[in-house]
């Protein structure tokens, strides 16, 4: 699989990027919006088997995919948005970023399926920096540590 992407609340960001997707000649596409179900296990075989798998934010500010696209070494493209993540994956270190309004997009996604040691380069290090910050522990560690700068207690 060259890309999968599924949504399963297709606002119309995520529409839009579907069709885009779907929309870049070439490639091997699979997925969609509402009407493309998959179970939990398939979702992640997917995610695992693809080359690139982009992580939209939803309604929410947060997204899981987030860190399950890393997980799997698949290089995650990620939209420019104003979410904030502590350690936040890197344009160009850990992942891809893509403009709000797609126009780069075709581009991008063309370059890393066809330069796959760049691609595999860049999901590894996504992965890597996923391992480092965002486990559980990682997660957990970062906000005692904020709890303990705030109230003034020593954790550890």
């Amino acid at each position: 699989i060259d890309i999968f992407c599924a949504f399963g609340n297709t606002e119309s960001s995520r529409a839009h990027l579907i069709n885009t997707l779907k929309s870049i000649p070439g490639i091997k596409f699979v997925g969609g919006g509402n009407e493309y179900r998959l179970n939990y296990r398939e979702y992640h075989q997917h995610i695992a088997r693809s080359w690139l798998c982009p992580s939209n934010r939803g309604w929410g500010w947060d997204c899981v995919r987030h860190f399950e696209v890393p997980f799997h070494k698949t290089l995650m493209l990620l939209n420019h948005s104003p979410q904030i993540v502590p350690n936040p994956f890197e344009h160009e270190k850990h992942c891809i970023k893509y403009s709000s309004d797609l126009a780069d997009l075709g581009p991008l996604v063309n370059y890393y399926l066809k330069d796959k040691k760049a691609n595999e380069q860049l999901a590894l290090a996504g992965y890597n920096h996923l391992r480092a910050y965002h486990t559980t522990n990682k997660r957990a560690e970062y906000f005692l540590d904020i709890c303990q700068e705030k109230l003034g207690i020593k954790w550890k």
